[in-house]
């Protein structure tokens, strides 16, 4: 059986339950603590991206050294307000609780949605990768969308095994986005030969894995540590 919303629905309700009867989420909304388990390991329909191409690009190239990275953008279509989509984690509910039959109350179709969680960072880690979420519905076929490969259209089956959400990838710096995606993509490559170089001078911008993975789990060893050089140092000084 492939997955579709009711699946996904069920999958999201039960992992929740699960970490509030751990007490993990107090005090935190369903889509809160959504975005905080993503960013510990744990499946979800959110999509980590970055708002920096800067913090974007270390992520291309900090894993798997020998291997050629990928770098993706991704712009989402405005409506006639000149605004993209937002999902509210500030709301008890995921305001996609309904759409287990395609809508969603009062935002119209979910299904080919791309929108962006309007969420300050939550963590320490979100914050220092400028890290945002992306979330919309299950991507599917619809009339007038397609992706071509080789010259062929892609089986419809076969859409949520290239993008989760409904963004239409170009094979061209020049395409133009198509307006009945909700998003248009490109992705880069970029060659394991560079990597060593975009990583040297990405860490003379601050960019580096302690600072894009920041060791809370060792704070109070590296504060005592931090705490006996300073106060080395002052003694030292107060001899000299």
């Amino acid at each position: 059986m492939g997955v579709d919303e009711r699946v996904m629905a069920g999958t999201e309700r039960a992992v929740i339950d699960v970490m509030r009867r751990e007490g993990i989420g107090r005090r935190m909304t369903d889509g809160q603590l959504l975005a905080v388990l993503q960013h510990h390991g744990i499946p979800t329909r959110l999509i980590d991206v970055s708002e920096s191409p800067m913090e974007a690009l270390f992520f291309a190239v900090d894993q798997q050294h020998g291997v050629d990275g990928r770098l993706f953008m991704l712009h989402l279509h405005c409506d006639a307000t000149q605004r993209v989509d937002t999902i509210d984690f500030s709301q008890q509910t995921l305001e996609w609780a309904d759409a287990t039959h395609g809508r969603r109350r009062a935002k119209g179709e979910w299904t080919q949605q791309v929108a962006v969680v309007d969420q300050a960072p939550l963590d320490p880690r979100m914050r220092a990768q400028r890290g945002r979420f992306l979330v919309g519905g299950l991507n599917r076929r619809y009339g007038g969308q397609s992706y071509r490969t080789d010259g062929l259209n892609v089986p419809g089956d076969q859409y949520p095994d290239i993008s989760t959400l409904g963004v239409n990838f170009l094979n061209s710096v020049k395409g133009k986005p198509h307006m009945n995606w909700s998003a248009t993509g490109w992705t880069l490559r970029v060659s394991s030969a560079w990597e060593p170089e975009l990583l040297k001078c990405l860490a003379g911008e601050g960019i580096d894995h302690d600072s894009m993975y920041p060791p809370f789990g060792e704070v109070r060893r590296l504060g005592l540590q931090a705490a006996r050089d300073a106060a080395r140092s002052l003694t030292e000084a107060t001899a000299s």
